[in-house]
C-alpha cells in the first residue's frame, strides 16, 4: 500500500504529512504520486487516489482534506474508513452531532460521512474530512 494512504488523521491539523494551512506550492512539492487538478470555481481541488485537497483561490492555503475508499489511516487510532456507525458512536459517545448542512456527523474540525443504509448497524463510514478549526461550524 502507498504510504500516503496510511497517515494519522488529526482534526484541524493534518492527515499524515499533509498539513492544513500549507500553500498550494508546498502541497505540490510533497505530492509524489499521481493527482488531477480540478478548478471548481472559487476552489482548486487536488484529487488523488482516496484523498482530496481543497485550496481556495482567495487564500491559496489548504483549507480542507477529505479521505475515502482505500485510505487506511485513522483517527484516534481506531476510527477509519469502513467502520460502522455503531462502532464510531461507541468510540465517540455523545461528543459528535449531526450537521445538516454537510450531511455528516461533526466533531471539532472533523466530519464523518456514512452511507445511506437505513439500519444503523449496517451504515458504514465512507469518507472523513478535516478542516481548519477557524472555519468549523
Amino acid at each position: 500500500m502507498c504510504s500516503y494512504l496510511n497517515g494519522e488523521i488529526i482534526p484541524g491539523e493534518r492527515v499524515g504529512v499533509f498539513r492544513l494551512g500549507m500553500t498550494a506550492d508546498s502541497l505540490r512539492a510533497i505530492i509524489n504520486f499521481p493527482y488531477e487538478v480540478v478548478d471548481a470555481g472559487e476552489v482548486i481541488i487536488y484529487e488523488t487516489e482516496s484523498i482530496k485537497f481543497f485550496i481556495p483561490k482567495k487564500t491559496n492555503l489548504l483549507e480542507s482534506i477529505s479521505v475515502s475508499e482505500k485510505y487506511q489511516g485513522d483517527f484516534l487510532n481506531c476510527i477509519r474508513i469502513g467502520c460502522t456507525f455503531v462502532e464510531v458512536k461507541n468510540m465517540l459517545g455523545d461528543k459528535w452531532e449531526f450537521n445538516e448542512i454537510y450531511g455528516s456527523y461533526t466533531l471539532d474540525g472533523i466530519h464523518f460521512f456514512f452511507d445511506f443504509s437505513l439500519d444503523l448497524n449496517e451504515k458504514y463510514l465512507y469518507q472523513i474530512s478535516i478542516e481548519r478549526m477557524d472555519d468549523c461550524n
